[in-house]
C-alpha cells in the first residue's frame, strides 16, 4: 500500500542522496533491511536524467534469508535501470546477524551511502560487550560512508518487562490504527490489502510485545535510544536539508492529523501527539579523507 509513512522516509533518503552524489561518479548505496527494493526506482529514474549523465550506480541489499528473495529483488532493480538507459550492479547479503555482513566496497572510489529505513528495530539487543546493536554501528563506521541513514519507527517499549512493553505498545499501535484507518479512506484499497495490514499489524504487536529471548523480533526503541548508540558509535549527526524536508512534507501534509516536529536534528513525524517515525542523517565524526570520486 502507498502509505505516507515509507513514501516520507523514502523521499528523505533519496532527495539527500541525490543531492549529495551530484557529479559524482561512482555511487554505492548499501540498503540495510532492503526487502524488495520499492525505495530505489525514483532514486534511479533521478540517476539517470543528470546533466553530467548517470553514475556507475551499485546496491548492496541486506536482509533476512526468510522474508524476501534479494536475488528477485536484485533483477527487478537492474531491469528497471536498464529501462532507464542505467546500468546497475546489485549485489545481495541474505543474513539476519546485520552486524556482521561485509559489503565489497572500494574505500576512496565510491561514494558510499548506508541506509536503513524503518527496520533499525530488528536488529538484537542482547548482550552488553558484544551486543549485536552496538557492533552494528562499529561496522558501518568502518566503512566511512558519505551519509548513514537512520530512519527508526519510534516507541517507547524496550522494556524487558511485559507491562512495561504493553503500556506503550497500547499508545503507539493504536495512533499508527487510526492513521492507516485515515490513509485508508484516500486510496482504493481491496480485501487483500486489508487482510495483509490486518495480519502485518498483528505479526508486529505479538513480536513487540508478548515474545521474548530469540522469539522476540520486533525490538521497538525510542529514537533517542539510537541517538545515544549512533553518538557512542562516532557518528554525528547532519541536518535536514531544505529540499529534503519540502518532500517529506508533499507526502505528510495530506491530513491535519499529521503532526511534525524537529528535536536536533532528529525529523519526528507523528499522529496527533504521538510520534510514530523519526528521520536522521549522520556522517562520521572522522571523515575519511576523499580525493575525487570516480
Amino acid at each position: 500500500m502507498n502509505l505516507p509513512s515509507l513514501r516520507a522516509t523514502e523521499r528523505f533518503a533519496n532527495q539527500m542522496i541525490l543531492d549529495a552524489c551530484r557529479g559524482a561518479k561512482r555511487v554505492h548505496i548499501v540498503d540495510y533491511g532492503i526487502l524488495y527494493g520499492d525505495q530505489w526506482p525514483s532514486l534511479i529514474k533521478a540517476l539517470s536524467e543528470r546533466a553530467e549523465g548517470p553514475p556507475l550506480f551499485k546496491i548492496t541489499g541486506i536482509d533476512f534469508p526468510s522474508l524476501v528473495n534479494l536475488e528477485k529483488t536484485g533483477n527487478r532493480l537492474v531491469d528497471y535501470a536498464e529501462s532507464c538507459g542505467m546500468h546497475l550492479e546489485f549485489h545481495s547479503i541474505a543474513t539476519a546477524a546485520w552486524e556482521s555482513a561485509q559489503p565489497r566496497y572500494h574505500l576512496f572510489s565510491e561514494l558510499l551511502f548506508v541506509n536503513c529505513q524503518l527496520r533499525m528495530r530488528h536488529i538484537r539487543e542482547d548482550g552488553i560487550i558484544d551486543s549485536p546493536r552496538k557492533l552494528f554501528f562499529e561496522k558501518i563506521l568502518s566503512f566511512k560512508p558519505v551519509m548513514f541513514f537512520q530512519s527508526v519507527v519510534h516507541a517507547d517499549i524496550g522494556s524487558p518487562f511485559f507491562i512495561h512493553r504493553f503500556d506503550g505498545a497500547w499508545r503507539s499501535f493504536l495512533a499508527r490504527l487510526e492513521s492507516f484507518e485515515e490513509t485508508m479512506k484516500l486510496e482504493l484499497i481491496d480485501q487483500s490489502q486489508l487482510d495483509f495490514m490486518d495480519k502485518f499489524i498483528e505479526k508486529c504487536a505479538m513480536g513487540a510485545i508478548a515474545c521474548d529471548g530469540q522469539n522476540r523480533v520486533e525490538r521497538i526503541s525510542s529514537y533517542k535510544t539510537w541517538d545515544r548508540l549512533a553518538r557512542k558509535g562516532q557518528f554525528g549527526q547532519l541536518p535536514v536539508s531544505k529540499r529534503a524536508l519540502e518532500m517529506v512534507m508533499s507526502v505528510w501534509s495530506g491530513h491535519e492529523n499529521f503532526t511534525y516536529g524537529m528535536d536536533e536534528n532528529w525529523l519526528l513525524l507523528g499522529w496527533k501527539d504521538v510520534v510514530l517515525n523519526a528521520l536522521s542523517v549522520w556522517e562520521p565524526i572522522e571523515k575519511l579523507p576523499r580525493f575525487k570520486h570516480q
